[in-house]
């Protein structure tokens, strides 16, 4: 019989990078101050990328949402059929 190995760690690990993304994707630029922050010369610039990132920033908040779903269904799922297992065998 062949060994199944999943990466419960390594989901874990990635599900919670990508919470850590959800939860500071939508900081907007009226919640800091670009010339404190970044100084009189970058301002500009810095709020120049801000203004160009709010157009992918929804897009790609969306998606992190789709795949962190996608990743806790998958540990879901492995738990549920290694909790299945174990009940099987302690039956047997």
């Amino acid at each position: 019989m062949a060994d199944i190995f999943i990466p419960g760690d390594e989901l874990d690990d990635a599900r919670q990078a990508l919470s850590f993304v959800l939860d500071h994707i939508d900081i907007q630029a009226n919640e800091f101050d670009f010339p404190a922050m970044f100084g009189p010369g970058l301002r500009n610039a810095a709020q120049n990328f801000d203004d160009k990132w709010n157009d992918g920033r929804e897009r790609l908040q969306k998606q992190v949402k789709e795949i962190k779903k996608a990743m806790d269904s998958i540990a879901d799922e492995f738990a549920k059929t290694d909790n299945d297992a174990a009940s099987n065998l302690s039956d047997s």
